[in-house]
């Protein structure tokens, strides 16, 4: 289980110009045409997620001068999820609003996925007494994660 105490990135909300409409964004913001938008939430946040990963390796050396290094990890994060259940997901399509009461996903309110096995590869070959040949292969999987600052709340009087 892991905890994160998420930053509020704009308790006012903010708008974005890029230019997309007048190739400048300074002209896009006089002529009122955002390209992106965004509003948060003023409540605090008890956001969390729930990882698990494992690792598995073998050697085998196929020659005394061939090694080969097998191995396979998994890893699942579930989509996060606030603490006291106050998050609402909202599918455009169908009008229909998921929360952790009705939701067919769980409390993160979208289905996690279960499927990121990851082969890792290596091979090392001894071309000389004192020289080695190493490559490798491995594919990975980011899961959740977020810049790690941390912002505190202050009041007057604390």
């Amino acid at each position: 289980m892991r905890n994160i105490n998420l930053d509020v990135p704009g308790l006012r909300g903010t708008w974005t110009f890029d230019g997309q409409r007048s190739g400048i964004g300074s002209a896009d913001f006089l002529l009122g045409y955002p390209s992106g938008a965004q509003l948060s939430n003023l409540a605090v946040v008890d956001q969390r997620l729930w990882m698990l990963s494992w690792f598995t390796q073998d050697d085998w050396k196929v020659t005394p001068k061939l090694t080969l290094n097998l191995g396979l990890r998994y890893d699942f994060a579930t989509w996060p999820y606030e603490g006291a259940d106050r998050m609402a997901n909202f599918h455009p399509l169908t009008g229909q609003t998921f929360t952790p009461v009705n939701s067919p996903y769980g409390r993160g309110l979208i289905r996690s996925d279960k499927n990121n096995f990851a082969p890792r590869l290596g091979i090392a070959y001894q071309l000389t007494s004192n020289t080695v040949l190493r490559i490798g292969y491995g594919r990975f999987f980011m899961l959740f994660e977020r810049a790690p600052t941390r912002v505190e709340p202050s009041f007057p009087g604390e």
